[in-house]
């Protein structure tokens, strides 16, 4: 029986720490580098202007909980400002770790009801979804050869020069697992990389619903509503043959975990119950929930453009893990903090094994780091460079990136506390109204801080370069810390 309620049978130990972490007052040390933080946000804010928007920044370790919470700017402009605890942000792709943790919570609940590997058919209504009978295989025009497109770049093959989709058979053994949908190995469209004039129904068919059908709450009732516009549609792959970044293919793996959900409960159960359930409860989360656009939602953000100008918003929460969520910046840095401490619990209830000390995990056990092919570099303002490792037990990733995560070891640079390793976990975002990140750091020489470091930055500008904000607070804190 799933119970839609705060699991109460969390071992003493755990409930103490949650106590500690949650409910103590956390005061901000004097010597803590406020004022730094405040001048990079101050400068950035100059730099790229976001004056008119705001920027929210919070900074945690899962031992001493929140070391910083501001909010500079508007919530809307001119007479709204920035409240760190109020003001709701959307998550953007922020949301597709959601899925790691409520499906690592289903696997260890129920066994014998939920498995990473078996066909996400099991628990689909076949009337929403089937998984396709075929791919776009994109094909040179003169010799034949096929070319495998970007990993994280959302082109098609009728973009590539010289070359053209062709559709082919999928194999009849091929089935889409929730291991494949959440490491972005399922071959499920994204946006735009599935465009093609060669489709079985004679045109390309975009996966994203019309405006006036998802801002529709007659029409747009979440996963199954999203689901529709994937049926029929052929993959951009062989299932876990290529990596293909889709955020089609996390709103497949919620309707999956929904489904799954339902069928151990015998009653509906929607992804904001299960994210209530194994996320804000025992995260003391308050403001986290989907954003659902006809939704009044007390100090929703406006979004802006470079140009002042207020940006349209169109709902978003049919995405659900894709990225559907919004809350304040105070429960995006709870989430970080309890997320960096899940990373052992996490890995044990998703390969259903114990381990029997944190040593004998291994951080790389469970946050597989490999080279990382994505565009975003940690190295300009860090006193840390990459280092390659070898993959993971876990299996959950192969890029650097999955589960939700991106993730890759940074070793000292010469000269600087060689040969010292952290591990940099993180995810960014990026939608209309919102670029957002979040990153956890795990600095193995230094273990009274091994449980990591969290730094969330939440934006509702549209040119607001969060990312850049966040390795510059990194930086400030790091030497803080002396790491």
């Amino acid at each position: 029986m799933l119970h839609l309620a705060y699991n109460l049978s969390r071992t003493a130990i755990q409930q103490i720490f949650l106590a500690a972490v949650y409910f103590q007052t956390f005061p901000i040390s004097s010597i803590f580098p406020s004022s730094s933080i405040d001048n990079i946000v101050f400068l950035e804010i100059a730099a790229q202007n976001l004056s008119h928007c705001g920027v929210g920044v919070g900074v945690g370790t899962e031992q001493n909980g929140i070391l910083f919470l501001k909010g500079y700017g508007y919530e809307k402009f001119p007479d709204q400002t920035f409240d760190p605890k109020l003001t709701m942000v959307r998550w953007a792709s922020i949301s597709k770790s959601l899925a790691t943790v409520v499906s690592a919570n289903l696997k260890n609940e129920h066994p014998n009801e939920f498995n990473f590997d078996g066909d996400v058919m099991r628990y689909m209504n076949p009337q929403l979804f089937t998984t396709p009978s075929s791919y776009i295989a994109c094909e040179n025009n003169e010799t034949g050869n096929l070319l495998i497109l970007p990993p994280f770049d959302d082109v098609s093959c009728a973009d590539v020069p010289s070359h053209s989709p062709v559709i082919k058979k999928l194999a009849n053994d091929k089935i889409l697992t929730l291991r494949n949908l959440l490491a972005h190995r399922g071959g499920i469209q994204h946006y735009n990389n599935g465009g093609s004039g060669n489709w079985p129904r004679g045109e390309w068919i975009s996966p994203v619903p019309s405006v006036d059908y998802r801002n529709d709450p007659t029409i747009n009732n979440g996963s199954e509503f999203a689901v529709k516009y994937l049926h029929g549609l052929p993959l951009v792959s062989i299932p876990e043959v290529e990596f293909h970044y889709s955020t089609f293919g996390y709103v497949l793996a919620g309707a999956a975990l929904e489904a799954v959900a339902t069928k151990i409960s015998g009653t509906y159960v929607n992804i904001s119950s299960l994210v209530s359930l194994y996320i804000s409860k025992p995260y003391r989360l308050t403001t986290l929930r989907l954003d659902h656009e006809w939704d009044n939602i007390s100090h929703r953000a406006v979004g802006y453009d470079h140009e002042y100008i207020p940006v349209s918003s169109t709902d978003t929460s049919y995405k659900g893990f894709g990225g559907g969520f919004i809350s304040s910046t105070q429960d995006a840095i709870l989430y970080c903090l309890g997320l960096a401490k899940e990373r052992y619990h996490l890995m044990t209830k998703i390969n259903g094994t114990q381990a029997t000390s944190r040593k004998k995990m291994g951080l790389e056990r469970f946050w597989h780091i490999k080279s990382f092919v994505g565009s975003f570099d940690a190295t300009n303002s860090s006193n840390w460079h990459p280092e390659e490792m070898m993959e993971s037990e876990t299996k959950m990733t192969v890029d650097g990136y999955g589960f939700g995560f991106m993730a890759r070891w940074l070793i000292s640079k010469p000269g600087f506390k060689s040969p010292s390793k952290l591990l940099r976990v993180w995810h960014t975002g990026s939608q209309e109204k919102a670029r957002t990140i979040f990153s956890i750091s795990y600095p193995q020489h230094k273990p009274e801080i091994s449980n990591g470091l969290c730094i969330v930055i939440l934006s509702n500008c549209e040119s607001a370069n969060v990312a850049k904000i966040e390795m510059q607070v990194e930086k400030v804190v790091s030497n803080w810390i002396k790491l």
